[in-house]
């Protein structure tokens, strides 16, 4: 996937995200056939990478502002330019299995993942001495953060009787 924002400036409009995803279905396998109670089995592995542009427009340049004089409307500066501010990318990469037992009436899906975040966006700090009010700070590629973590989820379909009820559990752990 390319995507364009007018967000960036002319070196860094356009940012390139693949992925791709994969899964396997065990439970269609000639060698899966005498195991009854199981319905379906699937591994999943997936990658990709998404962007973030959500810094509002041309905040890579620099803008003026007016600025009311004792001889009329003047022109300050009001934020510094950043020509080399670019997209914020995030790639993921993910395990999974899935299964059904007993006619689908027990669903297990797991997941594993791992997100990475790479050039965060985020306004550079200005010293005090600049001052609070008329200088916005330049817009800035900085840092990384990871996620890493589990998802489990474990749904049934139940019936007694004439009462028929589904219920589902979810456990999440995300470092």
């Amino acid at each position: 996937r390319a995507d364009a924002s007018s967000n960036f400036g002319p070196n860094n409009k356009w940012g390139y995200f693949p992925s791709m995803a994969l899964a396997w279905r065990v439970s269609e396998e000639s060698f899966m056939s005498n195991f009854d109670a199981l319905s379906s089995l699937r591994i999943r592995l997936g990658y990709g990478e998404v962007g973030n542009q959500d810094i509002g427009g041309y905040t890579y340049g620099a803008a003026l502002t007016n600025f009311p004089t004792r001889w009329g409307t003047g022109l300050l500066p009001n934020q510094f330019a950043n020509p080399d501010v670019k997209w914020e990318t995030t790639t993921s990469y993910n395990i999974g299995l899935d299964f059904t037992l007993f006619n689908s009436r027990i669903e297990f899906i797991g997941d594993v993942y791992l997100k990475e975040t790479d050039d965060l966006l985020m306004r550079q700090t200005l010293p005090l001495f600049m001052g609070t009010d008329a200088l916005s700070a330049p817009m800035v590629n900085v840092g990384k953060m990871e996620n890493r973590g589990v998802e489990i989820t474990l749904n049934t379909v139940n019936t007694k009787g004439a009462l028929d009820w589904n219920s589902g559990l979810t456990f999440t752990l995300n470092r």
